[in-house]
């Protein structure tokens, strides 16, 4: 059986999926310069839970 899903649904996930994308780059720039802060740490875990929550199961 498949799920059939709003057309929106395409464009949305477009949109996260190029959210994600530029978390991840950022979080990469920001521990380039400030190596495993604090903060770093916590987006890291921000933007795993993102992907948790939007993946596809």
């Amino acid at each position: 059986m498949r799920l059939l899903l709003a057309p929106e649904h395409g464009a949305r996930t477009n949109r996260q999926r190029a959210l994600l994308f530029e978390l991840d780059q950022t979080i990469q720039k920001l521990r380039t310069r400030l190596g495993e802060s604090e903060e770093c740490v916590a987006l890291t875990g921000h933007y795993h839970n993102l992907l948790r929550m939007w993946a596809e199961v």
